[in-house]
């Protein structure tokens, strides 16, 4: 198996961050949390987040930077890692 055969293709990255779009807001729910909820705690962590931040990462409209994603992690009780594994019934 050639180095080439051992990368992920370009769609499975993206498929990964439309998951981790969707497990930010399944955790969120899950926490009984509304977007500006959210954005609050965000803020409370030192981020500049509003319910439009909020919105724009649940619909994949805003790229999530590292920094925020431990962030976030924290906030909802999500392992770090999980954010990109997907499940056995998930979608590529």
């Amino acid at each position: 198996m050639s180095d080439d055969d051992k990368r992920p293709r370009w769609d499975d990255y993206a498929g990964r961050e439309r998951y981790a779009d969707q497990q930010i807001r399944r955790a969120r729910v899950e926490m009984g949390w509304t977007q500006a909820d959210l954005a609050y705690a965000m803020r409370q962590h030192g981020f500049r987040w509003s319910q439009s931040t909020v919105a724009r990462v649940e619909g994949g409209k805003r790229p999530v930077q590292f920094a925020e994603v431990a962030a976030l992690a924290d906030l909802l009780d999500i392992q770090h890692g999980s954010y990109w594994e997907r499940g056995p019934n998930e979608p590529p």
